[in-house]
């Protein structure tokens, strides 16, 4: 078998929300942020956000505004874990020890990686990355993740009360 697993070839690979994929986004994200490190809640709350802009006043949303993506945060966390951990193996991105944690930043490397990302949709990508780091700027970080936290919070008690009701 090696180190290469061959891929279940009844299955078409993932591509929605795939490590690669996430792990693009986070890029993008860090790049934007930068010089600001990022934990893992914070990745975690900016991947959401960076194709959800327009449920805080950004730009049009990259993804469709389907009535469970509340529960789309909930479950990312194993999968930045996975995409960051990729990231690392590549040397794209690196984990710096810190007063509050650990913190990822991106490595030059990774800025010519996303030179390249020139589609449409990763032009796009890269524009609401940009919102999202210019509303941090301008609201203050700390203030403006607040606010993607209250907004995570209402979704996630609206998403327990929707689910006890349909039980």
């Amino acid at each position: 078998m090696g180190l290469i697993q061959d891929r279940d070839q009844t299955k078409p690979p993932k591509l929605f929300n795939s490590t690669l994929e996430v792990g693009l986004r986070i890029l993008v994200i860090l790049d934007a942020l930068a010089p600001r490190l990022l934990d893992i809640q914070e990745i975690s709350l900016y991947d959401y956000f960076i194709v959800h802009t327009g449920d805080v006043g950004g730009p049009k949303s990259l993804h469709p505004d389907i009535p469970s993506r509340p529960g789309e945060y909930i479950v990312r966390r194993r999968i930045i874990e996975e995409a960051i951990k990729l990231l690392q193996r590549i040397h794209l991105v690196i984990a710096l020890s810190t007063e509050s944690g650990i913190k990822f930043e991106v490595t030059d490397d990774a800025n010519g990686l996303i030179d390249l990302m020139n589609s449409p949709y990763n032009q796009q990508l890269k524009m609401c990355a940009d919102w999202l780091a210019e509303q941090a700027c301008s609201l203050g970080s700390g203030q403006f993740d607040s606010r993607l936290r209250q907004t995570i919070d209402k979704w996630t008690l609206q998403f327990d009360a929707y689910s006890k009701n349909s039980a």
